[in-house]
């Protein structure tokens, strides 16, 4: 019965750390500010808008393609397109927008000792070659995501189209 009471006991106390409010774990926001800089997230949010474009166009070719869009006004299309989308990611994506906001994430769901283990290993020479490895490694998973779903695109046209 102990160890049926201790258990009780355990769960009862990580059940009530989950319900603590953020604010009370929350990271203090200028070592938040050290690990975005030191992560270079303002360089990666760019890199990320140049392979999120990359996936945009891609997307629009595939879909113009299932849509019966002659090859060749897809081709006359594409820079149209690919310039508005530049135009839109550049304003919706800016790091002047972004910074606080994903700096607020940040605040919110990490704690102090959790911000100060990241800039302790991210300034270690293992850290700094994963931050420079990330956005070829994001590079690469979503060009297994976009593979995917060009692979699944008839399949997912023929639910939307057997739902509606």
């Amino acid at each position: 019965m102990k160890a049926n009471a201790k258990f009780i006991v355990n769960a009862l106390l990580i059940a009530a750390g989950s319900i603590v409010p953020h604010a009370a774990r929350a990271a203090d926001p200028a070592k938040v500010d050290r690990l975005l800089a030191l992560l270079k997230i303002d360089q990666q949010m760019g890199k990320m808008t140049d392979i999120m474009m990359k996936s945009v166009e891609s997307g629009f070719v595939d879909i113009a393609k299932r849509k019966g869009i002659a090859p060749d006004e897809i081709e006359r299309s594409r820079p149209l397109v690919m310039a508005a989308m530049r135009k839109v990611f550049a304003e919706s994506f800016s790091w002047d927008y972004m910074r606080p906001r994903v700096a607020n994430v940040y605040v919110e769901e990490l704690t102090d000792p959790e911000v100060d283990a990241a800039i302790a290993y991210y300034s270690s020479p293992t850290g700094q070659s994963m931050i420079a490895k990330m956005p070829m490694l994001m590079q690469r998973g979503m060009d297994i995501g976009m593979k995917r779903g060009r692979e699944i695109g008839p399949q997912i046209d023929a639910a939307i189209d057997g739902a509606i």
